[in-house]
C-alpha cells in the first residue's frame, strides 16, 4: 500500500486484477503495448463515456466576438 500526495491514509484497492488493469495504462503512457515499443506511426487514444451526464440546452445566445475579445459561449 501507499499513501496518496497530500494524505496520510493508505490507498488501500479492493480490485485484485488492479495492479494487471493499472500496468497496462502505465504501458500506454510509456508507449509501450504488450511487450512492444509503439511505433511512430501509432497513437494512443482515450476516451471516458459519462453515461449520466445529459446534454442541457443553452438559457443564454452565444455573444459574438467583439474587438480584443473572444467568443463568449455562457454555461448553462
Amino acid at each position: 500500500m501507499r499513501s496518496s500526495p497530500g494524505s496520510t491514509a493508505p490507498v488501500s484497492f479492493t480490485d485484485p486484477g488492479f495492479r494487471l488493469k493499472a500496468a497496462r495504462v502505465l504501458d500506454l503512457y510509456s508507449r509501450t503495448w504488450q511487450d512492444r515499443t509503439l511505433g511512430q506511426d501509432e497513437y494512443v487514444i482515450s476516451a471516458d463515456e459519462k453515461t449520466s451526464v445529459q446534454a442541457r440546452c443553452r438559457c443564454h445566445p452565444t455573444l459574438a466576438p467583439g474587438q480584443a475579445r473572444a467568443m463568449r459561449v455562457p454555461c448553462a
